[in-house]
């Protein structure tokens, strides 16, 4: 049985956590490990993220 409405579509929900001191800091989010075991993706590996055009999404890629 699904735990929320989006695991009925195959959507994996995460929240935006920040990290850092109050004048410095970044924002994260958590990827779903079955994904990123999927994709090969190993701990420390250098990804690219860009925004494409004017909508509101992020795409992530391996660099290499």
């Amino acid at each position: 049985m699904p735990r929320n409405k989006y695991e009925i579509r195959d959507i994996k929900v995460r929240k935006l956590g920040k990290i850092g001191s109050a004048k410095n800091y970044s924002y994260y989010v958590t990827l779903p490990m079955d994904l990123v075991k999927e994709l090969g993706w190993k701990d420390g590996q250098k990804l690219a993220i860009r925004k494409p055009g004017k909508k509101q999404r992020l795409i992530v890629e391996d660099v290499d």
